[in-house]
Formats: C-alpha cells, structure tokens, sequence
C-alpha cells in the first residue's frame, strides 16, 4: 500500500482500519487512549513532519512494552531528489538550482501534474536525523539499526560542475534515504539491560501494525 488516500486503499474497509493521527504535534497520544501497538510502520512519511522530533516520541509511545517502531523514508531533502518535483524538472537538486516559486509556476502553466510536497518538506539534513535518531536508543528504548541509502550517481556532474551551491559535506547530498528500527523494551528486558549492559531483541510474535 503506497497511499492510504487512494481509493484501492480506503476500499480495504475493515481490514485495514485508519487512524487519524496529527503525529508531529504534542499530546498526540492522549487524543487517542492508552491504546498501543506491537509495530508502528511510518513509510515515506518522515521528511514531512514539521517537527520531527515529537513525531518520534509520539511514535515510540504508541509502541507496546516488547513492540517496534519501523522508519523508511525518502528522500532526504539535500539530495538529488529532495524537492519531490519528480514530474516538473529531472534535474537533480533542483531545489539549489532553480527558484522553487519558479518550479511551481512552470508546472502550473504546462498544466503538468505534480505532487505539492515541496510545501510539506521539513527540509531536515541527514546529520540532524543522524542526530534525532541516536539521541533516542536510551533506557526503555533500544535503537536496533540505522540504516543509510547512499547513491553516488544521481547528480554526481551536477555536483561536481557547480560546487558552490554545495558547501556541505558529500554524504549529505548523496544519502537518499532513511531506514531505521527502535525496539521498546518490556520491564523485565530493561532490567536484565541494566544488569548486563545489553539488550537482546525479541523473539515473540508481534500480531498488531499500526501505520503512519
């Protein structure tokens, strides 16, 4: 499932039930209940909170004692594609190149068909990510894996033909994506954590998804 918006998706009724969240804004959670999920999946989504921070503590609060929390997303607003104008210009990054007010007329007055994400950006860096997601593998929460996708071929000769409209370091416009895992920790595993310094991963069976 791409898009929980499409009509293939909202036609899965009952299977599949939604859950209206406003994830990035504070107390998220106590509009809804002490409810709690074995693994909470946020897909594409990351780069679109304003406040990516409170995203992830509203998202690891809805994970349950022994639960995770899955985070896949791109792209990161620094690379190649970052603007998400995949129909309005191929031009990697774009969004250094060109006046983004621009893009958007150019498409409006080609009637060319795209996704206003451009406005819904966060604009996060890889290194203020890097940063959010390493400060959280903390007690009752176990950072299982942070996982980069780096490209360095889309772009490269742009990069490499303009370098002054790239004054940061390489990775940060070559890293595409995102993929992260946070486990929270039962009470019984948080102490055997203390005790030993470490954190075994679970080997339960998780039944319940919540995706964001």
């Amino acid at each position: 499932m791409r898009d929980w918006r499409t009509p293939e998706s909202k036609a899965l009724g009952d299977l599949v039930p939604f859950h209206m969240m406003d994830i990035d804004q504070p107390n998220c959670k106590a509009k809804h209940g002490n409810t709690t999920w074995d693994v909470v999946v946020s897909y594409n989504a990351f780069e679109h909170f304003s406040k990516p921070r409170v995203a992830l503590e509203n998202m690891l609060s809805l994970v349950s004692p022994g639960g995770v929390l899955y985070i896949n997303f791109n792209c990161l607003f620094n690379s190649a594609r970052g603007l998400h104008f995949y129909n309005i210009v191929p031009v990697p990054f774009c969004q250094f190149l060109f006046n983004i007010d621009d893009l958007v007329r150019y498409a409006r007055e080609n009637n060319i068909t795209y996704y206003d994400a451009a406005g819904h950006l966060n604009g996060w860096s890889l290194s203020q990510y890097r940063d959010l997601f390493r400060s959280h593998d903390e007690e009752g929460v176990r950072l299982i894996f942070l996982k980069e996708i780096y490209n360095p071929h889309d772009g490269s000769d742009i990069y490499q033909e303009f370098p002054q409209y790239f004054p940061m370091p390489e990775e940060e416009y070559f890293t595409r994506g995102i993929q992260v895992m946070f486990e929270r920790l039962a009470l019984p595993r948080i102490l055997e954590q203390t005790a030993q310094g470490t954190a075994m991963t679970s080997e339960n069976a998780i039944p319940s998804t919540l995706y964001l």
